[in-house]
């Protein structure tokens, strides 16, 4: 089944809660999920934080900090992915643009695609 289908189905149902949408999303973005649904996940993660601004955050950390979870190539407490909550989370919110490029680099450095201080060159934003 499908991790993308099966988050959204959780949402959809109110069978599951942000933090459980949240969980799934980074899953399938880490490399559970074909190449080809990553820009399907990063809009759902985008509209999930713009949605749920206050929790975004608590959701982010606790699926980094979750027994047995994942970032392939990454510690999911280093710094890659403690880079990837302050961004997510940041107020006022990013654009568009720029959330999908932060969250699709992430997704890439997590496959071994980008360099493990990918991003850095965000911190600016």
């Amino acid at each position: 089944m499908d991790v993308f289908w099966r988050a959204g189905t959780f949402w959809l149902r109110g069978l599951g809660s942000g933090a459980q949408l949240v969980r799934q999303c980074l899953i399938g973005l880490v490399g559970a999920s074909p190449i080809n649904l990553v820009d399907h996940q990063v809009e759902l993660l985008r509209v999930a934080a713009e949605a749920c601004q206050g929790a975004v955050h608590g959701w982010l950390v606790d699926a980094f900090q979750s027994p047995g979870f994942s970032c392939g190539s990454l510690d999911p407490q280093g710094p890659a992915a403690a880079a990837l909550v302050k961004l997510v989370a940041r107020q006022p919110a990013l654009s568009t643009s720029e959330f999908q490029s932060i969250v699709s680099d992430f997704s890439r450095t997590c496959r071994g695609k980008l360099a493990p201080n990918a991003l850095d060159r965000y911190a600016g934003l």
